[in-house]
């Protein structure tokens, strides 16, 4: 408005100027009104047009980019119930293992091929819990260890019928780990346990083995596995170090990329130290989760 008044006064400057009659005057007034307004009226509907157009860009693109996430959510999806399906089935070829060879058991008499193939079973049954826990796990690719861990010795306490006379102290500090570790220290823990079952109480003598793991440090983790037995025999100290078990258990902490002591003064104690490549703080980690199981 107040251009348009400052226009005005202007042209009438300029009208009495070169002494243009009142009538012209008005009409050149009229006339740059109009022609204002249309000048006005088309810059507002161009804008408005660019604008529109703009609105509707940004409404395809955002459309795009949902459909986009609804696909990548369906094949997150789809890729976790196929990893699901996979540990499912290997669990159950593993549990086929198992059983082929326990009726293989019933075929033999010699009491060291026997008790090879139960020792062989028990090895075969803590890779087996690994895949079931991943089966039924929210995470297909994490293992939560106090669980895994806790249920691993139970199963070895039932298997050798050792519960009236042996006490298993589980210390597991609250942690995931990848299924590449976990297979493997799933391992040691069996070895280690059945060391401490057949060795550690002999004449039905009562005891305590204590399965611990925790952080040092850093990403370092230390697993122990002690009992407070009579420790090695002579003549079983002797050969320990060549044994299948210890073969068995030096070559999973190289695996890890850890280190394996051994001490036999005052009952057995393995440590085993790795570097830990999973995560401590995960949602979805039970927080009732009880430090020390008795088990």
């Amino acid at each position: 408005m107040v251009k348009q008044a400052s226009h005005k006064a202007a042209i009438l400057q300029i009208c009495s100027h070169f002494m243009v009659s009142v009538y012209d005057q008005i009409v050149l007034v009229h006339a740059f009104s109009w022609v204002s307004f249309s000048i006005s009226s088309t810059n507002f509907g161009t804008s408005y047009r660019v604008k529109k157009q703009n609105n509707l860009q940004l409404t395809l693109q955002k459309n795009e980019i949902d459909l986009q996430n609804q696909r990548l959510s369906r094949l997150v999806a789809e890729k976790e119930w196929l990893l699901k399906e996979l540990h499912h089935r290997v669990k159950n070829n593993l549990q086929i293992v198992i059983s082929l060879l326990n009726i293989q058991s019933y075929y033999l008499e010699d009491k060291a091929a026997i008790r090879a193939i139960r020792d062989t079973q028990q090895r075969v049954h803590s890779m087996s819990l690994i895949h079931k826990k991943l089966y039924l796990s929210e995470q297909v690719n994490m293992i939560y260890m106090p669980d895994y861990l806790a249920e691993l010795v139970n199963d070895l306490k039932e298997s050798f019928g050792v519960s009236h006379k042996i006490r298993f102290d589980v210390q597991v500090e609250e942690l995931l780990m990848d299924a590449t570790q976990a297979v493997p220290l799933g391992l040691i823990i069996n070895e280690a346990v059945t060391n401490c079952v057949k060795y550690a109480f002999p004449d039905n003598q009562p005891g305590t083995v204590l399965v611990q793991m925790r952080k040092t440090g850093g990403d370092t983790l230390r697993v122990t596995i002690a009992d407070n037995g009579v420790g090695l025999p002579a003549d079983v100290s002797a050969g320990f170090e060549n044994s299948l078990g210890m073969n068995i258990i030096q070559g999973l902490s190289g695996d890890l990329d850890g280190r394996c002591k051994i001490e036999t003064a005052s009952g057995t104690s393995i440590t085993v130290e790795f570097p830990h490549s999973g995560d401590t703080k995960k949602s979805g980690l039970r927080p009732d989760f009880q430090q020390t199981n008795n088990i």
